[in-house]
């Protein structure tokens, strides 16, 4: 819970300045901005710069953690799992046009994260409430990827590359 007392000064006739605690009961002071008294470019005054950072480089560091989440599971189908059954979509989908492939689901990834509020400057998120945003955001951009393959009508050859980056995805 956002502690939404600041610290004001104020100048008493006849007195020192002195520096009382004010209660601000604004929608934006309850969210943890205020316009006056607040860090660095509005930012919730009560994150430290460490956080912010955290939170800026988690977007790329997602983006690049999702496509080496494709790359691993198309290397571990097509060169580990191939012993135990054939791959039948060689060359049709190459590395290459995979990795194309991967850079547009791993950007709709991150949207569906950003619009799920995993990226939300909040102050903390519980790992139990982390882990559940990630498993539906993951799972709706899943289904949009889903659905873009149903409604273009053709057929993906790998079900496991599909269903294997979305629980990559999911645990990375």
């Amino acid at each position: 819970q956002i502690n939404d007392r600041r610290l004001v000064s104020r100048k008493v006739p006849g007195h020192r300045t002195r520096l009382i605690a004010r209660t601000d009961r604004s929608p934006a002071a309850r969210r943890g901005f205020a316009l006056r008294g607040s860090g660095i470019c509005g930012l919730p005054s009560q994150m430290k710069k460490g956080d912010f950072v955290f939170n800026v480089l988690r977007v790329p560091l997602d983006f690049l953690v999702l496509v080496v989440a494709g790359v691993a599971i198309y290397i571990l189908r097509t060169r580990v799992l191939d012993a135990w059954r054939p791959v039948l979509f060689g060359p049709e989908l190459s590395l290459d046009r995979f990795v194309w492939l991967v850079l547009g689901v791993s950007i709709l990834f991150v949207l569906v994260y950003a619009l799920s509020g995993l990226y939300a400057m909040k102050l903390r998120m519980t790992v139990p409430q982390e882990t559940a945003r990630i498993m539906v955001a993951s799972s709706a951009a899943m289904m949009i990827v889903i659905l873009v393959i149903f409604i273009r009508a053709e057929a993906f050859n790998s079900r496991f590359l599909v269903i294997g980056y979305w629980v990559l995805a999911t645990a990375m």
